[in-house]
């Protein structure tokens, strides 16, 4: 018997204009579908500068891509709400429907903006995703909560530059890969994590986008030109690692967690 496969792919994007940036994610749904992927993941907050809401002209515009591309998009905007504004990365059907928005939960504490508090996974039907957005995949529990919920793959859109390194003392590309491993192998999932590269405002950002299967490995990493990177996620490995990883979970003792 055949296994079941997803292919997904990664954009690593250099920045330009709020026009640039939307005619590279239009030009990379494309070449998403030319690659025969379902699904299409773009760095966090690579689109406008300004918030606008999930109807306004950025995102409708990108609605129309997938639904002429016949594929899944999760880009990551700035979303304004009549709450305040938001890190939102929508997931966008290749019918152009909006299935769902994940609201990043945990601020970077130079960043001020509003923060979601609910880790949706979301059923495609051939396979269940969740996402969190660069910083969440600091803090564990985000990513074990999707996987306890059924995600396969889960998507880490990133804007991570070269400030990392006041926090860690070491490579932050090595960093970077080493968390996402960490989020994969931990829970038995893909983990597909995107970045990106060059100058962004006063600071550079260095890349290092790659897929991560349950083992903990990288199986798909670009280097440090802009571009995307694609791989077939074999969901039968997932159901046999997370079966591992997860079977012997005792919640009742992780009460000290909610402290």
């Amino acid at each position: 018997m055949m296994s079941r496969t997803v292919r997904v792919a990664a954009v690593q994007m250099r920045m330009g204009t709020a026009a640039e940036n939307l005619e590279k994610h239009l030009t990379f749904i494309a070449k998403a579908a030319e690659e025969r992927a379902r699904i299409v993941l773009f760095p966090e907050l690579a689109l406008q500068d300004e918030p606008e809401p999930l109807d306004g002209p950025v995102v409708t515009r990108l609605r129309r891509a997938a639904q002429e591309a016949g594929v899944y998009a999760i880009p990551c905007l700035w979303e304004r709400a009549p709450e305040g504004r938001y890190v939102t990365a929508v997931l966008i059907g290749p019918d152009g429907e909006i299935v769902g928005r994940y609201r990043k939960t945990h601020a970077w504490p130079a960043w001020d903006h509003g923060v979601g508090g609910e880790y949706p996974v979301f059923d495609l039907g051939f396979a269940k995703v969740g996402i969190m957005v660069c910083y969440d995949k600091r803090f564990p529990e985000v990513a074990r909560i999707l996987a306890v919920k059924g995600a396969d793959i889960i998507f880490t859109p990133n804007s991570s530059d070269a400030r990392g390194e006041q926090w860690e003392p070491w490579s932050e590309p090595e960093v970077f890969r080493m968390y996402h491993q960490m989020r994969a192998l931990e829970n038995g999932v893909y983990v597909a994590a995107t970045n990106k590269i060059g100058p962004v405002g006063d600071t550079e950002c260095y890349g290092a986008t790659c897929i991560c299967n349950p083992t903990g490995r990288v199986v798909a990493d670009a280097d440090v030109s802009e571009g995307l990177i694609v791989h077939d996620c074999d969901l039968d490995l997932v159901a046999q690692v997370r079966e591992y990883r997860l079977c012997n979970r005792r919640p009742e003792t992780y009460r000290e967690l909610l402290q």
